[in-house]
């Protein structure tokens, strides 16, 4: 995780954004998301000024792929926040393929420097949450 959070400074330095994936050998930092998104987000029938969601549907090559983006960019319940040079919001990002051979879903965490666009962030997630 370390030599993720100098990646993310170096970055920052050089005046660009990070989309930076948060897995399992991260275990703190991925089961905050993971508790934050499952306890609150999920839960929200509308979302606030610091959260946002974005779903799309695509059709093609014999299955459909539903994709949803949530983003929160209140990072108060995040210890490990300041640690994340320029981090700005954390996304969580499901994808469900469902097929002739049956359905899949797989569900990824990213702390990121980009602000709040969900819908942006999802369209451009095809390698986010691919």
């Amino acid at each position: 995780m370390g030599c993720q959070k100098a990646i993310a400074s170096d970055i920052v330095n050089k005046k660009a954004d990070y989309v930076l994936g948060v897995k399992k050998n991260q275990p703190a930092l991925h089961a905050d998301c993971v508790q934050y998104f499952e306890n609150h987000l999920l839960q929200q029938s509308t979302p606030s000024a610091k959260t946002g969601m974005f779903e799309s549907i695509d059709k093609a090559h014999g299955r459909i792929e539903i994709r949803r983006c949530w983003q929160s960019t209140d990072l108060k319940w995040l210890p490990s926040a300041k640690e994340w040079k320029g981090a700005r919001s954390v996304l969580r990002v499901e994808c469900e393929r469902h097929s002739n051979t049956g359905m899949s879903r797989e569900v990824r965490y990213f702390v990121s420097t980009l602000r709040l666009n969900p819908e942006r962030h999802s369209r451009q997630s095809g390698t986010i949450g691919s």
